[in-house]
This record gives C-alpha cells, sequence and structure tokens, in this order.
C-alpha cells in the first residue's frame, strides 16, 4: 500500500501529541493494573506502539509540515521524514 502524506497544522501536531500521551499513559496503567507482566504484554506493546506512532507523527509534523497517514498500516516514519545519526548526517 502506498502511504499518504497529509500536510499537518499546529491542531494536528497538538491532538497527535495529545493521542501519544493518552496511549503512553494507558501502557503504563494497563501495566500497573495487572497481576504479572506477562498478563498484558500484548496490550502493553499495542499501546507503546501507538504511543510511539502518534509521536513520530508530531515529530515529522514539526519537521516537515506533513505526517504520513495509510488505510490500514503506515510506515514508521513519513517518505522523505528523515532523521540525523550520531554522525549527524542524515
Amino acid at each position: 500500500m502506498t502511504p499518504r502524506t497529509v500536510k499537518a497544522d499546529e491542531v494536528m501536531r497538538r491532538g497527535r501529541l495529545v493521542k501519544a500521551e493518552q496511549f503512553a499513559d494507558a501502557a503504563v496503567a494497563v501495566e500497573m493494573l495487572a497481576d504479572q507482566a506477562s498478563d498484558v504484554a500484548d496490550a502493553y506493546v499495542t499501546l507503546g506502539v501507538h504511543a510511539g506512532i502518534a509521536a513520530a507523527d508530531v515529530v515529522c509534523a514539526a519537521r516537515l509540515g506533513e505526517y504520513s497517514r495509510g488505510e490500514r498500516s503506515r510506515p514508521t516514519t513519513s517518505p522523505g521524514c528523515s532523521f540525523p545519526n550520531a554522525a549527524g548526517s542524515s
């Protein structure tokens, strides 16, 4: 599936940041409420992945003014959304 890039404004960035925080907070709550971490491992990881996707959207939107939105799945970053490596090159 070919991802679609979508223009992002400040409202979108704030909204995705709120979503990232909600997913991260929910992951912590799920872990804290479980008797055993293994009981909720799948839910915890899924919430963490969603938090990461939302956070990546925020970073790409801030850096490029757009983010990638697919119908069913999406890459971890927007096309062309590259970040410098430790040496400082992208």
